[in-house]
Order: structure tokens, then sequence, then C-alpha cells
């Protein structure tokens, strides 16, 4: 078996957004081996089809190696690398800690694991509570079909009753501005070092305002669009597309 581990200078493991080396360990007899390694450097890519083809480039260098060790990410990077067919496992530490175990764990979950349909873009809203929503707008739009942000919010502005939405991006969608009061929705910004947060409010609670309708259409349901498994582990978090 062969697994893939992206570290940094330290030889601890990093995550995929601040990049790295990526070194393919090899099992020969009781060990492991690091038998190649190449320099990942996804920051130098600005626009998701970019990262996308940079990513199908490294998928190409791995192989036949299809587990990949990296640190906690969000879920833009699950997400594209499931689509390209690589099991991304989230885990502390440095290889010799982690390697034995995520082997183990990795073959456990092939024995079990059953083929998913994707999930509707809709679905990467997801609930915090009763009418507080999330959204990784960045996992949303890296789905199958070439999403835009218009058309993963749209539709949820336009059909569903909520407090707050809590939208993590890579920069506020242009049409903010202009389009979210026409919702009668406002918007506060958040900036952090890898992403930015944006929260969506109603400017009023008793009733928003829907473009070209005469009234609000009813809310819609929500579901979780990644199915993670959190495995009982010191060293070791199952997180899986």
């Amino acid at each position: 078996m062969k697994i893939a581990a992206l570290l940094d200078g330290t030889g601890q493991v990093a995550i995929p957004q601040r990049g790295g080396t990526l070194y393919i360990y090899e099992r020969e007899g009781m060990n492991w081996v690091a038998s190649q390694k190449l320099e990942f450097t996804p920051g130098e890519y600005v626009s998701m089809a970019d990262l996308r083809r940079y990513l199908e480039q490294v998928r190409d260098w791995l192989g036949d190696c299809k587990v990949l060790a990296a640190g906690e990410t969000t879920g833009y990077y699950r997400v594209l690398f499931g689509s390209l067919g690589i099991a991304l496992w989230g885990v502390r530490g440095t290889p010799e800690q982690f390697i034995e175990q995520l082997e183990t764990f990795h073959l456990q979950a092939e024995t079990v694991s059953e083929p998913v349909e994707p999930e509707p873009v809709a679905a990467a809203i997801e609930p915090i509570s009763e009418r507080w929503r999330r959204l990784d707008l960045r996992a949303a739009m890296a789905q199958k079909g070439s999403h835009t942000s218009r058309q993963v919010l749209i539709p949820f502005f336009q059909n569903s009753s909520f407090l707050r939405l809590e939208i993590v991006c890579d920069h506020v969608p242009r049409w903010f501005d202009r389009e979210l009061p026409e919702f009668g929705l406002g918007s506060k910004v958040e900036s952090q070092s890898d992403f930015v947060k944006v929260h969506v409010y109603p400017l009023s609670t008793t009733k928003r305002s829907t473009p070209n309708a005469s009234k609000e259409l009813p809310g819609l349901g929500c579901q979780e669009v990644l199915r993670t498994s959190h495995l009982d582990s010191s060293a070791c978090n199952h997180q899986r597309v």
C-alpha cells in the first residue's frame, strides 16, 4: 500500500491551503519508506478552475497512490480531492505517529464504504441551529457542474427563512452589495488569514422581500453536504468525501 503525506519544513503534517512537500510512503516489510516527493504549491492558483487543474496534475503524479494525509482542512479541498479519486484524511503529527494507524483505518473504511451519489448543491447549506445556517461556498462551487455563487445562494435567499447565514469563501461575491438589499438582507464581513467569513442576516425579522415575486416563498429544508466520520484516535480523524 502507498500513502502520501503533506508535510511542512519541520516534518509535521501541513494543511493543504498553506502548501508544503508531498511525500509518497510505501511499505517495505515492517517499515514505511518515502520513495518520491513533490513541492505542493496551491497558493499560486487563484481561481477554482486553476486550482482544480493543478490538483489534477498532482493526482497524476500520485499515480496509484489514492490516500493522502494532511492537516485538518476546509471542505473545498476534501471535495476537490474526493472528486479526483483521492481519499483525504485529516491527521496530526509526523508520519511515524500516524501512518500505521491510517493504513488500518483506511482499509477498514474501504471494506464498509458504499458508493454514494453526489448530493445537490443546496445540501451544502447546513444547519447550525433552528434558523441559523452555514455554507462553505468554496466546497459548493468545487462540486461537479461549475456552480457559481449565484446558483448556490439565490435559490436559498428566495425560498428560505433564516436569521443568519454564515458563508465561508475566498472573497465576498461581487453581486452582494447590489442584490442583497433586494432580498431584504444585509451582511457583515469577517476577514481571516486564509478565508473570508460573511454573515448574512435579514434587515427585518418580520418580512423579507423577494425580487420578482408578490409573496415570500415557504422555507426549504437543509441537509449536510459532507458526511465526515470522526474516528476515536489521538492522532487521526477520518475526513473523506
